[in-house]
């Protein structure tokens, strides 16, 4: 699994290094997912919004421990780390995974093509929803408690 690892990267270098237009290599290994965002959209030319403030205030509400619906699923909780919003407990989902805002509601699981919806209510529901993966179906509900 290593050597696959170390040939993908190696493959990738060679394509980054390869393309004949303007590009940009971040160094990401701080985890700062918002701080390369910026670095993205300034290097693109994109003039930043509000969006972001919006989203951090957004999350407040969102944040603590949420139960399963599903009997022998465990807790799993939401918090924020560094500015951002973090999943941990998430099934088939690695620990401590940034979750990125596409909505006030509605937010992509870094790395997987997972999403997470928060649904207002009497109490606040978390869906995770995606495809169907090497452990199953990806269609969880979670309750705030």
């Amino acid at each position: 699994m290593a050597a696959y690892w170390i040939d993908y990267r190696n493959m990738a270098d060679a394509a980054f290094q390869g393309l004949g237009c303007n590009k940009i290599a971040i160094e990401n290994s701080e985890g700062d997912w918002s701080g390369y965002g910026r670095i993205l959209l300034d290097f693109l030319g994109i003039i930043g919004s509000d969006k972001d403030s919006v989203v951090q205030q957004n999350y407040q509400r969102l944040l603590g421990t949420y139960r399963s619906e599903t009997e022998g699923t465990p807790d799993c909780c939401i918090e924020i780390e560094r500015g951002n919003l973090i999943a941990d407990g998430l099934p088939q989902v690695w620990t401590r995974t940034t979750l990125i805002p596409k909505s006030a509601n509605l937010y992509h699981v870094q790395s997987l093509p997972f999403q997470v919806e928060f649904l207002e209510g009497e109490r606040i529901r978390m869906c995770l929803t995606g495809p169907t993966l090497l452990d199953g179906p990806v269609d969880y509900h979670f309750f705030k408690i």
